[in-house]
This record gives C-alpha cells, structure tokens and sequence, in this order.
C-alpha cells in the first residue's frame, strides 16, 4: 500500500493555477487570440482583423482571458493593448500544435529526438521574445 507522503503530488494552489489556466483557453476564439498575442503586444483592433469576429465577442472573450490573468490590457489613448500575462498559456498552444504535428508529420530519419519532439511551426526557445519565455 502506498502512504501519502511516497505519492510526489503537486501543490494544490499550483494545479487550480492550471486548470484556470486550462478552462481560460479552452475556446478555439481564446485559443485564437492567445497564439495571436504569441507574436506580441496587439490591439483589439488588430485582434478583430486577424480573427474575422464581432468587437463585441472578441472584447468578451479577451475578458475571460483578462480576468483569468491569461493576457494583460493597457490603455493607449482610446486604443486598448493586450498581451500575454500568463506564459502557460503559450505552453498550451505548443502542447496543441505538438499533438497536431505529431499525428500528421512523419518523423526525418537521422534527426535527434529534440527534433522528433519539436513541431516545426513552433519557434525554438531562442526565437520566443524573453517577456514570454520566463516563468512567473
């Protein structure tokens, strides 16, 4: 029989950070937006135009987000700016786009495993903007 102390579990607070997290992306318009923001800062404006949606959707679905602490806003003027705040939330779009690619790519002979494991439409590290890259 196993005893509480041999099972290696993860703080609480850790995990309902997560699955916060989780329920905050779990909309492919959320999802949109976070993969969207990877690239860096963008107005709602800009939001609009690359995702075809409403102002009133996208401005909902950027709240959720917002009060899930996934994208941070500024004001500028009458211009409102988001970007990540979450870094987990980039983590999530690269577990998304691994399983995808690892379902539809077959893997080059002679390549290391870091290659096998790492999508190609996904940035290496050294790519990705420092601001998304550190863990908070």
């Amino acid at each position: 029989m196993v005893s509480p102390e041999g099972c290696n579990l993860t703080d609480l607070a850790k995990l309902e950070e997560a699955a916060a997290v989780l329920k905050a992306v779990a909309h492919p318009v959320r999802l949109r937006i976070v993969e969207l923001l990877e690239a860096g800062e963008m107005t709602v404006t800009e939001l609009l135009t690359c995702l075809g949606t409403q102002q009133a959707y996208t401005s909902q679905q950027l709240n959720i987000l917002k009060v899930r602490g996934v994208v941070a806003a500024r004001r500028n003027g009458n211009q409102i700016h988001y970007s990540i705040a979450h870094p987990g939330a980039i983590k999530v779009i690269h577990c998304i786009r691994g399983q995808n690619g690892s379902e539809t790519e077959q893997q080059k002979p002679g390549s290391s495993d870091a290659e096998k494991s790492r999508p190609t439409d996904v940035a290496p590290a050294s790519e990705i903007p420092a601001r998304l890259r550190s863990n908070h």
